[in-house]
């Protein structure tokens, strides 16, 4: 089944540390060379990228650590239930094909509700909005994310595809590369449009909107693979011809914190929990959290 599937690619990422470093560098300079020749924004300063790529090295420190002890609570569930689904994918080069496509349909799914879920709850934009800070998205914005935010999309993407879906996926190797390859290239800072693919795959432009600080596209552009999900469910803006909006928050950002990439929601939760103190009925305090956790929450 798929979970079985994701073992095997956790065990292999891990063992192979070495060679996903090389990875990552090889895409990080591929990208950084591309943007300089044809940049779709003001060029990304370099030290708010070393910032980017040192809190990389400091996320995969804590994926390591955790996700083995998330497979052995996880692991006997799927176990028991997972796999209600079974998809067959024929033999040869079709075959890998239409499987890659198909896992990362499926992925995209699951990903698009969460993704859109951390927009619309305050709770949860407490932990995206070190994604969303980078105030010039460039393609080390990839790896930006809240290490946090990493080990609850274990739960809500890849848990429940595992439980609905027995994929005979394709190779690791093969998804590995294509969703590091994928998450780099739509956060490029390249002037790239896809033309008439703009609405059946994502792009640069299409996520850059995504990103934007202009209110038009807020809430927009939710999916990361396939747009699809976006026009099924009504959040779908596709970008102009030359439309390439500045990107960050638009109200008080943060920036480049340590303090705010290592603690930031535990600091907003915190304070949105302190208002319980207050003496008012249990519906007004709930209100007043939620609140108080939007904080910087501006989608």
């Amino acid at each position: 089944m798929f979970w079985a599937w994701f073992e095997d690619f956790v065990g292999h990422f891990f063992a192979n540390w070495l060679g996903v470093i090389k990875i990552f560098g090889l895409m990080t300079l591929i990208g950084f060379l591309l943007e300089q020749i044809r940049p779709a924004g003001r060029r990304f300063p370099i030290v708010p990228m070393v910032f980017n790529l040192c809190y990389v090295a400091l996320s995969f420190a804590v994926l390591v650590t955790l996700v083995p002890w998330l497979q052995a609570f996880t692991n006997p569930i799927v176990q028991r239930w997972g796999g209600l689904v079974h998809v067959q994918f024929p033999a040869g080069l079709f075959g890998s094909i239409l499987s890659v496509c198909i896992f990362f349909l499926i992925y995209d799914f699951f990903y698009y509700w969460w993704h859109r879920a951390q927009h619309t709850s305050a709770w949860l934009w407490a932990v995206h909005e070190l994604h969303h800070s980078e105030r010039h998205l460039n393609v080390t914005t990839s790896a930006r994310h809240h290490w946090l935010e990493e080990l609850i999309r274990f739960f809500v993407v890849l848990l429940p595809m595992s439980l609905i879906f027995r994929l005979d996926g394709p190779s690791i190797g093969v998804v590995f590369t294509f969703a590091m390859f994928f998450g780099y290239f739509i956060h490029l800072n390249l002037r790239l449009e896809l033309g008439v693919l703009t609405g059946v795959i994502g792009g640069p432009q299409y996520h850059r909107l995504h990103h934007s600080i202009e209110n038009q596209h807020h809430n927009r552009n939710f999916a990361a693979v396939f747009p699809i999900w976006d026009r099924l469910f009504g959040t779908q803006r596709l970008p102009l011809p030359g439309e390439w909006p500045e990107t960050g928050l638009s109200e008080r950002p943060k920036g480049n914190s340590w303090r705010h990439a290592l603690f930031g929601p535990f600091i907003t939760w915190g304070r949105a929990i302190g208002t319980l103190y207050e003496k008012a009925p249990l519906t007004r305090r709930l209100t007043r959290i939620g609140r108080n956790a939007r904080g910087q929450y501006r989608r």
